[in-house]
Formats: C-alpha cells, sequence, structure tokens
C-alpha cells in the first residue's frame, strides 16, 4: 500500500523513504533482528523497520528514534507476498534488506 502523500502508520511526518534504506523486513521488533536494525541506524542509515507486532514495532522504531536515527516500521507477514509487496512499495529502492525470520 502506498502513502499516496498520506503518513502511514510507523512512517514519521515529512519523512522522505525514497532515499535508500534498509529494510529490516521481519522479527524488527525485537532480538536479533531489533539489534541489527539497531546497529544499521547508528552507523546512520534510514531504516524501515518491519515484523508481526505493532506495538513491539513501535517501541522499537522509537527507541532508535530516541538515540538520533531514523525509523519507520509496518506491520508484515513475511509468508505473504501482498505484505513483502507493499514493504517495497514504501522503499522500492533498499540499499539493503534483512530477512531474520525465526
Amino acid at each position: 500500500v502506498k502513502s499516496r502523500g498520506a503518513t502511514m502508520p510507523g512512517q514519521q511526518e515529512g519523512q522522505d523513504m525514497a532515499q535508500p534504506v534498509i529494510v529490516v523486513g521481519v522479527g524488527a521488533e525485537q532480538g536479533v533482528g531489533a539489534a541489527v536494525a539497531r546497529r544499521f541506524a547508528r552507523e546512520g542509515h534510514p531504516l524501515l523497520l518491519a515484523g508481526r507486532t505493532a506495538e513491539k514495532l513501535a517501541r522499537a522504531a522509537d527507541a532508535i528514534r530516541a538515540a538520533g536515527g531514523v525509523a519507520e516500521w509496518a506491520v508484515a507477514d513475511a509468508t505473504e507476498e501482498e505484505a513483502v509487496a507493499a514493504l517495497f512499495d514504501r522503499a522500492p529502492e533498499p540499499a539493503c534488506v534483512v530477512f531474520n525470520a525465526g
């Protein structure tokens, strides 16, 4: 689902996700996926975090932002093709994609 100018859940107002981003496509809300996301954020990469739990994703993105990073989030199940395609609608040319399932 493209934003078409509206702010999507997990998106900061005025944030430009047209620049190359790091997409942490699964499991970004906790554990290894969250650690990978924090590391990329510390290195200055804007992030699109994805996972299945909105509340945990929001907390992970908020923590990255509080530390000075740029992060959006999107609820997505990596087993659903449409959900994965929607991630690439939000970040059409990512610099890197990390799928950390399980």
